[in-house]
């Protein structure tokens, strides 16, 4: 009857773990992990614009040194504008799948003499049920996008990234 309760009992452990892992929106191992953040595609109905990270920082893994890349603010940096009508819905995809955790977008407009007014708030990008995209809404004027993506920081693989992206937007609004 014992040696039948200890099989059992490592059969339940098991399942129960298994169950926990596959709750997890996604586990990352250190031989899944990227090098370093992909690319990030704004999309509007006029087109769309990518733009690789500005700037970043990213671990790998507990025992990596942070590698990482001081890029231009992103109020100097050069952008190709993106055309977007006031409101439309806007979506950031990132290549190779390699979706953030957290993605928050700040505008800045243009103060129209080349340089840029106060920053403002977003309301933070949401990804639908299962999908990979996250969507937002477009300013009202013209000006820069900033969109900062977080990817979780582990206990087990010790992974900390974070990258910051840019686009420079003119509202349709006419």
């Amino acid at each position: 009857m014992k040696k039948r309760i200890i099989p059992m009992l490592w059969i339940a452990a098991v399942l129960a773990l298994s169950c926990a892992l596959v709750s997890c929106d996604k586990l990352f191992i250190p031989g899944d992990v990227p090098d370093g953040p992909s690319a990030l595609t704004l999309s509007s109905d006029a087109g769309e614009r990518t733009s690789e990270p500005l700037s970043y920082n990213w671990r790998k893994t507990k025992t990596d040194t942070v590698s990482g890349k001081e890029g231009p603010d992103p109020l100097s940096a050069s952008y190709d504008p993106l055309i977007v009508q006031p409101g439309e819905r806007l979506c950031l995809t990132f290549a190779d799948g390699n979706v953030p955790w957290i993605v928050n977008a700040m505008f800045y407009e243009s103060d129209g003499e080349g340089g840029f007014l106060e920053m403002i708030a977003l309301p933070q990008p949401e990804k639908e049920e299962g999908g990979d995209a996250y969507f937002f809404s477009a300013p009202e004027e013209d000006g820069v996008i900033v969109v900062e993506a977080l990817w979780p920081r582990w206990v087990n693989t010790g992974i900390s990234a974070e990258a910051i992206y840019g686009f420079y937007v003119w509202s349709a609004k006419g």
